[in-house]
Parts: structure tokens; C-alpha cells; sequence
């Protein structure tokens, strides 16, 4: 009966007390940056510094928003328990549908901004929309749903930790996914009108009403995690506070950007940290010597080729370099596009990989996440 009291006064976390402390703390002062930065107004020099070629390699390569995108290809290489997944997924070796979306996207962006510079085309506005409509779409789902896959699983060791939820409970988990997809829309509702709809008072007055829905539909999904009976047990409702700098989603403000790249990249690249470290507990618990074969050749190849081809994107130093060598603008562009189109793909491959609803995912990968097994 003590064990049980003490077992249920825990504190349900996702990451190491450290780590966890550190999250929390950035999610709460990226929300406060961003609610201050738009009551004062950002300045002209705070948008302009976002763009910055060295803030812009800082926030990219430092800072892991571009340099994260290699660790999805890295995974497989250094984990026996993600590789055993991906030879029993359905979605094995490079399979066609992998090898098509990477093309698409590739080819897509090249002919995109080939197009674009030379001025080819008359439809530039509308390629241009449509191309940064899909693109700001999977980058917005992509970072949304990981916030949301991760608070589904305080939801799960909760379950684990403290016997399963009530009827209350469930109702209460339940809206708070059909809340968290109205807030999905609203979001890439108010990006699709601002780069559609001309400047103007019609626009301003919609991108405000439409804010106004987000911050609504923000509050309702935290009021609905606190109203959990056994919220006070767990870190939930903190951790879903990062999801306050994207009711004012845009490129207006610097902090928002700032707050979606940084925590997510972080809390990627610690994740697969995470993960790699469980991986190699359970190769050491094994009996016997250790036969699992490392590439860590191939892994640090594509970590290299992913941070050098990022290099090449206009917001980092892809103007400069088209400046000083006009006559190498085709290669510069078509580097820029095979780094765009690891961005893309990294996007599909963590769809799979993390999708706990997938028989594979929960035998293999979930003990790499959840504390099942030895811990980090």
C-alpha cells in the first residue's frame, strides 16, 4: 500500500528530470518572448535580422533546425532496434513510394526556383504559392505532430504508471485531439489566406480574427489537460505550453520561428539521443559479445552532406554565393534543392517511424522511447 502511495506522487515526465526542467523552461519563455514581441510590435531590424546569413547558419546548422534532418537518415544505421524495424516495416529498404516522394520533391524545387530566378515562367506567383503552401504544410504538421505524439505518451506512461484512465478522462483526451486538429487548420488556414489574399485592411482583419482562434483553441486544449483528474501528476500540461507561439504563426515575428525551430530541433536530436543510448544498454545486457554491426561511416557521410548541402539554401548563404559565382547559380540551386528535399523526406520518414499505431513501431521503437526496459 506505501509502494502504491509513493508510485502514485510521482510526477509523470517525458525526458530526464534535466532535460524535462529545460524543455518546460523554453517552452514558457519562447510563449512569454512572443506574447511581449507582439504587444510591442516587432521592429523592422528584428525581421530583417532573422534573415541574416549568419543568424540564419546559427539557427540552421548551430542551432540542429536543418541539422536535425540527418538524424532520421542516421537511425537506422546506428540502432538495432530501429534497423529490425525497418526490415520488418512494410515500408522496407528504399522502397518505391521513398524513392518517388524524394524525386518529386526534388525536381519540384529545382525546376521551382530555376524557374523562378530566370524568370521563365508566368505563373511564378502561383508556382510560388503552391510551392511554399505544401512546403510550410508538411513542416507545420511535421512539428505540430511530434508536440502532440509526445504528450500522447505522458498520456501513456501515465496509463502505465498509474492504472488506466477513467471515463472522464478519456472524454477529456479525446477533445483535446479534435481541438488540437481544429488549431492544425486554423494554423495553415492563416498561412494559405496571407500568401494568397493582396496587403491590406481586409487581410489584417482576418489574420487577427483568425489569431484570436487560435489563442482561443490554445486555451481549450490546456484547460482540457489541466481538468484531467490526475493532471496535477504529470508534466502534460507544461510541456503543451509550446504550443502557445504558434497562435501567432508567421514571419512577423522572429520568436515564433525561433521558438518552433529551436525547441523542436532540440528536443529531436535529444530524443534520438535518447534512443541511441537505450539501443546500446540493451546490446550490453545482451549475453555474449556484441555482434551488431555500427555504420557509423555512412551516418557521419550523411550528417556531413546534410550540413554542407544546407549551406547552398538562399536564407543561409545562397545569395551570397550565386553573387560570387553567377556562372555556378545552376549548382548552387540545385544543391540548395537536394537539401530541401532532405528536409522533405526526413518529414515522411519520421511519419513512420513514430507512428505508435503501426504493430513494428510499438514492438521495436516504443521500448526505445517509453520506460520500458532500461532507461537513460
Amino acid at each position: 500500500m506505501e509502494g502504491a502511495r509513493t508510485a502514485f506522487q510521482r510526477r509523470v515526465s517525458l525526458f530526464p528530470p534535466y532535460f524535462e526542467t529545460l524543455q518546460i523552461l523554453g517552452g514558457l519563455f519562447f510563449l512569454l518572448m512572443v506574447i511581449i514581441t507582439q504587444l510591442t510590435g516587432p521592429t523592422s531590424s528584428q525581421k530583417s535580422d532573422f534573415y541574416d546569413p549568419l543568424n540564419a547558419f546559427i539557427l540552421n546548422i548551430l542551432l540542429l533546425n536543418l541539422t536535425h534532418n540527418a538524424f532520421s537518415f542516421m537511425l537506422p544505421l546506428l540502432s538495432p532496434e530501429v534497423r529490425a524495424w525497418w526490415k520488418e516495416s512494410r515500408h522496407f529498404g528504399l522502397s518505391t513510394n521513398k524513392i518517388v516522394l524524394f524525386l518529386f520533391v526534388f525536381l519540384c524545387g529545382f525546376a521551382f526556383f530555376l524557374e523562378s530566378i530566370k524568370h521563365w515562367t508566368q505563373y511564378k506567383r502561383e508556382a510560388y504559392i503552391a510551392l511554399a503552401i505544401t512546403s510550410v504544410a508538411w513542416n507545420l504538421k511535421h512539428i505540430l505532430g511530434q508536440i502532440y505524439g509526445l504528450s500522447l505518451i505522458y498520456d501513456k506512461k501515465m496509463r502505465d504508471l498509474h492504472g488506466p484512465p477513467d471515463t472522464k478522462t478519456l472524454a477529456l483526451q479525446a477533445a483535446q485531439k479534435k481541438a488540437f486538429h481544429l488549431f492544425f487548420i486554423v494554423l495553415l488556414t492563416k498561412f494559405m489566406l496571407s500568401v494568397v489574399l493582396p496587403p491590406g485592411a481586409v487581410l489584417n482583419l482576418l489574420m487577427d480574427g483568425i489569431t484570436l482562434c487560435a489563442v482561443a483553441l490554445f486555451c481549450l486544449h490546456m484547460i482540457l489537460a489541466l481538468a484531467e483528474p490526475r493532471s496535477s501528476n504529470s508534466n502534460k500540461a507544461l510541456f503543451l505550453l509550446r504550443l502557445g507561439p504558434f497562435c501567432f504563426f508567421g514571419f512577423n515575428n522572429p520568436w515564433v520561428l525561433y521558438s518552433n525551430f529551436i525547441l523542436h530541433s532540440f528536443e529531436h536530436a535529444f530524443l534520438c539521443y535518447f534512443m541511441l543510448k537505450r539501443s546500446y544498454q540493451n546490446e550490453r545486457l545482451k549475453p555474449g559479445p556484441a555482434r551488431t554491426r555500427r555504420h557509423w561511416g555512412p551516418a557521419l557521410f550523411i550528417l556531413m552532406t546534410v550540413i554542407l548541402l544546407a549551406q547552398t539554401r538562399f536564407f543561409i548563404f545562397g545569395d551570397q554565393m550565386i553573387k560570387m559565382f553567377p556562372n555556378q547559380m545552376a549548382w548552387i540551386v540545385f544543391f540548395g534543392c537536394v537539401s530541401l528535399a532532405f528536409s522533405q523526406t526526413h518529414f515522411f520518414l519520421d511519419e513512420i517511424m513514430f507512428k505508435m499505431r503501426h504493430e513494428p513501431v510499438r514492438r521495436h521503437i516504443e521500448p526505445l522511447i517509453l520506460p520500458s526496459g532500461p532507461k537513460p
